[in-house]
């Protein structure tokens, strides 16, 4: 598929104000779903101002021949695939070099138990949720955005950027995780066809949680037996 048909077939729209962000130096952290066609979302450069990095965070696979082809497609528009374990080392680097970035994170998956910060109410459920992407965002200052996909017709999609903030810092902590999942929840009511509904969100539950473990300054650790 050429950038003429890919730029058909995913618009974005609300873009400007990722450029704004990006014109006074701010990098934008970008909320993202499992919401049909997250794979096209990587064609985002097409829409960027150059002066924008584009990037998404990558989990290798474990078949190295497909893992590198799903590179070379996700990365064919510019948009770089960062490993989860490099995310703190080139944010860093970015701003060192004073190159905004546009960075998605996919956070609609189930963390591990050392993950587990904090709980929402998600589709009815209590959910363990992912905070990593607040934590990065609070920290180096960056505008916090949710990417609302919706499909037009077969083949199309919409995606529009919802500015949740762009001072993160001073919200209260985890009231930006919450945001998200309440605009994701609200996409996904809108289309649940859309949404990965093989993701098993509520593996694990917070009884087995405050069963199993604790947090001891900030950190989650196993609890000890009696």
């Amino acid at each position: 598929m050429g950038k003429q048909q890919m730029t058909r077939r995913m618009v974005f729209k609300g873009i400007e104000q990722v450029n704004e962000c990006v014109a006074d130096g701010q990098s934008c952290a970008v909320y993202l779903g499992h919401i049909f066609n997250w794979e096209w979302i990587t064609s985002l450069p097409l829409w960027t101002s150059s002066q924008a990095h584009c990037g998404q965070l990558y989990h290798a696979l474990e078949n190295s021949v497909f893992d590198a082809l799903f590179l070379r497609v996700r990365q064919r528009w510019g948009a770089e695939c960062i490993a989860l374990t490099d995310i703190l080392g080139k944010t860093i680097e970015y701003k060192r070099m004073n190159k905004p970035t546009v960075i998605g994170y996919i956070g609609d998956q189930v963390p591990y138990w050392n993950n587990i910060h904090h709980w929402c109410q998600f589709l009815n459920h209590d959910t363990p949720v992912m905070t990593g992407t607040e934590r990065i965002a609070r920290k180096y200052g960056q505008a916090l955005f949710f990417l609302d996909v919706k499909r037009v017709k077969r083949g199309y999609y919409e995606a529009t950027f919802r500015l949740i903030t762009r001072t993160p810092e001073a919200l209260k902590e985890f009231e930006a995780t919450d945001i998200y999942y309440r605009m994701l929840e609200e996409s996904i009511q809108r289309q649940p066809e859309l949404w990965l509904w093989t993701h098993n969100r509520w593996k694990r539950t917070r009884e087995e949680f405050d069963r199993c473990f604790m947090t001891v300054n900030g950190k989650v650790v196993p609890r000890t037996k009696e």
